[in-house]
Parts: C-alpha cells; structure tokens; sequence
C-alpha cells in the first residue's frame, strides 16, 4: 500500500511528536546489533539499505518507530516512501553517524519539510550549518508576510492600504509620490526661508532673510503643505482600524510636530503677541520644530525604516558603547590636563577637566577644530593615543547596525 494518496493521508493523519531527544541519545556510539535486520527503503525509485539497529537509536523519529509499518510493502519486502530522494540521503546519514547536515545547495524549505514528515526536529541539525538554516528558514518566513496579501472589504480598510501601500492602485502610487514631493518642498521652503534676500527699500539695497523680504510666497508655500499635511493625518486616523494605538504610534506624533507649529505661529500672529521676548523666543522654538518633517519620509521609505528598526533592536549594544566613549573621554581628559598644568610657570590652555572634555571630543571624533590644543610633550603624546581610541570606539557600532540591518532584511 504505498502510492501519493497513502503517503498524503499518513502525512495528514500523523501527529507531529515534539519530543525533545537529549544530546546522550545522539551522542551514543553507533552498535549495530547482529540479530537485527536490513531494512530496505524505496524513496521515488532510489534503493537504500539500512540495518534495523541504526533506526532504533531514535525511536521518536518516523523510520525508528512502529509508524513506518504504515509504508511497508508486504510484496516486495520494503518501505516506501513519496518523497525527495536527494535529501534522504542526509537524513540517512542522520541515522547512521548521529549528526544531521544540510547543504547549501538545496532548498532549505524543502528540507524543512522533509525533517518534519520524517519527524525529525530542527534542533538536531549540526551548529556548523544549524546557524545558516535557521536564518534562511526566519528570513523566508518574513518574506512570504510581507508578500501576503490582504483584500480590503470595507472603505476604511480601503483607505489604509491606499495610504500605507504605493502598490495597491495607480492612485495610491500618485499620492505616494505627491506626498514624497509635498514633504520635500516642505523642507526646501523652511530652508529658503532663511536665507539672505537682497531687496530695494526706498531705492536703497538691503538685505534681509527671504521669509521678511518675501512674506506672502513663503506664507503660500507653507501653509499648502501643511494643508495637505493635516488632510493627509485626518485621513490616516479616519482609516486606521485602532484610533488610539495610532496616537501613540511615533509616526502619528511626528505628523502633530509637523503640523503643530503653524498654527501655533499663526495664532499667536493674529494675538498680535510678537512684540512679548518670551513669546517670541517660544515662536522661534516652534518653527525649529519643523525640521522634523524631515522624518516624514521616513514613512515612505523601506531603507530608511530598517535603519531605524536596526538602531532601535542595537540599543543595548550602543548604551555599551556609549558608556565606554565616555570613560576613554573621561579617563583622556583627566591625563592631558594634569600634563599640560604640570609645568610651572607655563600657563595652560586646559584650565579645567571639562575643558580638557570639549578638546577630547573633538579629537576623538577626529573633528580637530583647534580651538584647544596640548603644548607640553607629553600633552601631545596623550593627544595622538586618545585620537586612535577615538578611531576604534567610533568605528564600533558600524558593523553593529550593518549586522542588525542585514538581519532586519
């Protein structure tokens, strides 16, 4: 009785035993037991022989246990089994040495498959290619989410997808690129905004920033962004399935600041409250927050959403880091200005720790701005150490978020 039908029906009908064999069971050293017998394994049409003593050393298995009897084959006195013949030959090496290899040549979901029809966990894989299987394996899984496809019924799940996905529709593609568009005139005009404009007052040439000597452009521009910036949140948190979960979603907070401060600037304008220094100062603190549409593209950008995410997932690896560039900074500063106020007589650019801080920074992070430099021997030598730690410790996190991102995709 062995045909696809009757290897289906086993295969469905069977429960997959997670049962956990111990390293002593793999570990055995392999007896072949005299009175036992050869047992012959059919797989598609490839013939292997194996003796019954190497089966019983993993009775949790499908070929180890009383379950193959189900292929068995009274006729012709074998096993057979439907399926990939290539990749049995490792799992009969499995049963012959105790050890289970995969090859990189072969695809590693069917693999997977195949160890669990046999009933073989993956955690019996060795850690010389256990390492390289697990990681394919989660990346495929990630892959076939991200390709799952989701049909929207209602309108509001309608206007999500079109929003969060450029590929469900042209339409949905045009207001992607529209809103990229939007958000990057948005960053040009706040940056235009300040710079220098020459313009004729009285028939005499001044200059004065752009915003001042073009008000009602900058104004137009600025408030049809932030226009379509406010449709387009509106729009997100009428379509959004959790309302207050969408609140708390950084994104949604980088929507308000986006939008915030023009109408802040826009009342207090109208209060006619401009000539009050504090609500001035609290004026020009709001507008810097605009900056931060910069972020908006975040949301629009699959490259910058893995930076992100693989920042996020290596912040204890970077607090480590952190908390050592501050010892060498504290630990540097400490020894050049002890050298350099060593000699008397000599008055020394270090007057403090802290001092000695700001030229450790700088020389650290291999800036040298030259504000503050050692002019004693042995200020110089401490200088050139602490510029190579400064290169060590700031090449650090580089392959920490390259390794994070590598595993993000």
């Amino acid at each position: 009785m062995y045909s696809v039908t009757s290897t289906a029906t086993y295969f469905l009908t069977r429960k997959v035993k997670n049962r956990h064999r111990t390293n002593v069971t793999r570990n055995k050293s392999i007896i072949v037991d005299p009175t036992g017998n050869e047992l012959r394994l059919n797989v598609s049409g490839f013939m292997y022989r194996l003796h019954e003593s190497f089966l019983n050393r993993f009775p949790d298995t499908l070929l180890g246990s009383n379950e193959k009897d189900f292929f068995y084959d009274e006729k012709l006195g074998e096993y057979f089994f439907d399926r990939d013949p290539h990749i049995f030959r490792l799992i009969l090496k499995f049963y012959k040495t105790g050890q289970l290899h995969c090859s990189d040549n072969d695809c590693h979901e069917a693999f997977a498959d195949e160890l669990m029809f046999f009933g073989i966990m993956p955690e019996d894989v060795a850690a010389c290619c256990g390492d390289n299987f697990f990681y394919i394996s989660q990346k495929s899984s990630k892959e076939k989410k991200k390709k799952k496809i989701v049909s929207p019924k209602t309108f509001r799940e309608k206007c999500w997808i079109f929003c969060e996905d450029p590929t469900f529709s042209l339409a949905a593609k045009c207001f992607y690129y529209f809103s990229c568009l939007v958000i990057t005139l948005s960053i040009v005009v706040n940056t235009v905004e300040t710079v220098e404009c020459r313009t004729s007052v009285n028939n005499t040439a001044v200059f004065q920033r752009c915003s001042d000597a073009h008000p009602q452009i900058f104004f137009v521009l600025d408030s049809a962004c932030v226009t379509f910036f406010a449709l387009e949140y509106m729009f997100r948190f009428y379509s959004t399935d959790n309302r207050y979960n969408y609140l708390k979603n950084v994104m949604s907070i980088i929507d308000i600041l986006a939008i915030l401060p023009f109408f802040v600037d826009l009342i207090l304008f109208h209060l006619n409250v401009g000539t009050n220094v504090v609500i001035s100062n609290i004026l020009v603190a709001f507008r810097s927050v605009r900056i931060i549409r910069v972020f908006k593209l975040a949301r629009h950008s699959q490259r910058l959403r893995v930076l992100s995410s693989s920042i996020y997932r290596s912040t204890s690896e970077l607090g480590f880091i952190l908390f050592m560039y501050i010892n060498v900074v504290v630990m540097f500063a400490t020894c050049i200005f002890y050298a350099e106020n060593s000699s008397a007589g000599m008055k020394s650019a270090f007057s403090s720790i802290p001092e000695a801080m700001w030229y450790t920074v700088v020389t650290t992070t291999t800036l040298g701005y030259g504000d503050v430099v050692p002019v004693t021997i042995q200020g110089k030598l401490i200088g050139s150490m602490c510029c190579l730690m400064g290169v060590l410790v700031i090449a650090l996190p580089v392959p920490i978020i390259q390794m994070k991102a590598s595993e993000e995709d």
